[in-house]
């Protein structure tokens, strides 16, 4: 007669005493000892909150931009050329004031912090998400008023001017 009791070994963790189920093969230490490790390779990222290291995430953005790499060089630009024009293109723009956000990706920058306006819209669109308006709406509500306040201060400017 066959037992469905499975053989489980518990391990101690030689950092800091407890009783564990696996160790982490690559440091010896329990889950909670052990440092971070980049998801893609194993390393140990950098402490900037990126679950990558920066090999992995140059990879990856490699990985992401080759079809538009091979696009330009085969238009007849350098390596560099083209690199560049990608990160110029993928540069994040402000919603509120139009400008390049440095340091930013499109996907996860809506607002630049340059202006009280921006700032301003930014605060609104966070306060909207926390009170469970859904992004897209609360989004579409700061657009909208934003665009009021653009028409409101051209009136006001060319009220002045008349």
């Amino acid at each position: 007669m066959k037992s469905n009791l499975k053989s489980t070994t518990v391990e101690v963790c030689p950092n800091c005493g407890d009783f564990t189920e696996s160790l982490n093969e690559t440091t010896g230490f329990c889950k909670k000892c052990s440092p971070r490790v980049c998801s893609r390779c194993g390393e140990v990222p950098p402490n900037d909150g990126h679950s990558l290291c920066i090999a992995c995430q140059r990879e990856l953005w490699w990985e992401r931009n080759a079809d538009q790499l091979e696009v330009y060089i085969a238009q007849g630009q350098t390596l560099s050329e083209a690199r560049e024009r990608i990160e110029v293109e993928n540069r994040a723009i402000c919603i509120s004031c139009s400008q390049p956000i440095p340091g930013r990706h499109r996907e996860t920058t809506l607002f630049c912090a340059r202006t009280e306006q921006c700032r301003k819209a930014k605060r609104s669109y966070i306060w909207k998400i926390e009170k469970g308006i859904p992004r897209d709406l609360a989004l579409e509500e700061v657009v909208e008023q934003l665009q009021v306040e653009s028409i409101l201060r051209e009136v006001v400017t060319n009220g002045n001017n008349l």
